[in-house]
């Protein structure tokens, strides 16, 4: 077997031991990925000129599932993390609504800015409008310079917590940064089912499982492939950016807790306990995508607060390793309640619920 060309899929794999289907195998999980976000793509606009009609669709991109999170799972944490972030760090972050300046650019109706400076630059993103007033940070009336929402700078803000920024008089441009405002999240008005909308959808849930089950087989024989569900897009962001955006503000989130609690008796500290956990989360079936992923907890006054996170950030969780994972509520939605607790009273959270905008059940728990 030759291995010229093949080497150049697999890096420094030593390609002499690996069967030739597998390269057939990277080749075809090159193309489903670029196939998988084009139907996504199609279906964010297919979903855009639907809700621009006044009518809101049976399915959108929120649906799709990487096998783990749905996408709108996600963008959902993100958006909770985000909050959490900005709340926590005020003297860092600010927020711009376009509605007092007619120098808007580029920028949606629907949308806002949010802002942190961080040592490494100042990180933005867009944000939907009606999560305006859940950032309880300081507004700006100016867009200036260039900025983006490079994960790496918001990573930075993880080691900042002895050092305060002091925020300038203006705020930053939004030139680069990402979208948080993928679909609308509140269907109030008529609801309809688009057979077009339906068919980008449902091909590309099928291509991620394709993509999930050759990833599959390329780990089986030792070989991990450069592409994977981590590189589809919806457009705005790729799926393993957004995982990236989740493990940085997380990181950040505990930093900051763990500052705060410095110091204080065991019942005022809003960080109780940290741990991470290298192994399989029992009860769930997790894909062979997610077998390069950790889990790390957070144990707050808020409640359990765990995500599984990639091994690339294994020494920048520098909390207590433990054996085995503890027991506790490991679901979905009492992370997004955990993490909006930290800033959020009950009575916004409860209106966050009640509108929609996160897809979280009705009711809070005690």
């Amino acid at each position: 077997m030759e291995s010229t060309n093949n080497e150049s899929l697999v890096g420094d794999t030593d390609t002499s031991k690996i069967p030739d289907y597998i390269f057939s195998t990277e080749e075809f999980i090159r193309q489903n990925v670029n196939q998988a976000t084009f139907h996504i793509m199609q279906a964010v606009k297919t979903c855009e000129g639907l809700l621009a009609k006044g009518l809101n669709p049976e399915k959108c991109v929120w649906n799709i599932s990487d096998g783990y999170y749905k996408i709108g799972e996600l963008y959902d944490n993100v958006l909770a993390l985000l909050i959490t972030v900005c709340n926590l760090h005020k003297e860092k972050s600010w927020k711009y609504n376009p509605n007092i300046s007619t120098d808007s650019g580029s920028l949606n109706a629907n949308e806002f800015i949010v802002g942190i400076i961080t040592s490494k630059g100042t990180v933005s993103f867009r944000v939907d409008k009606q999560f305006f007033d859940y950032f309880k940070i300081p507004e700006k009336y100016e867009l200036y310079s260039f900025c983006d929402s490079d994960v790496f700078k918001l990573l930075s803000l993880a080691s900042e917590q002895e050092g305060v920024s002091k925020n300038s008089d203006k705020a930053y441009s939004y030139s680069d940064c990402k979208s948080l405002t993928l679909f609308s999240r509140s269907f109030n008005g008529e609801i309809t089912s688009s057979p077009d909308l339906n068919s980008y959808i449902g091909f590309a849930q099928k291509l991620i499982e394709f993509i999930n089950f050759d990833y599959s087989i390329c780990v089986n024989a030792h070989f991990t492939p450069k592409f994977s569900v981590g590189d589809v897009s919806d457009g705005y962001n790729k799926i393993g950016v957004l995982y990236d955006l989740i493990a940085s503000g997380f990181l950040v989130v505990g930093k900051t807790l763990a500052a705060q609690s410095a110091g204080k008796d065991e019942e005022n500290k809003k960080l109780k306990y940290a741990w991470k956990f290298n192994g399989p989360r029992e009860g769930e079936n997790i894909p062979a995508l997610y077998k390069d992923y950790f889990t790390v907890g957070l144990e707050t006054a808020g409640g359990v607060i765990s995500y599984p996170i990639q091994n690339k950030y294994w020494d920048n969780f520098n909390v207590e390793e433990l054996p085995k994972i503890p027991a506790d509520d490991y679901s979905k939605r009492k992370n997004l309640l955990s993490i909006l607790s930290l800033t959020l009273s009950e009575e916004e959270i409860n209106q966050i619920i009640d509108s929609g905008l996160l897809n979280i059940e009705k009711a809070i728990q005690k």
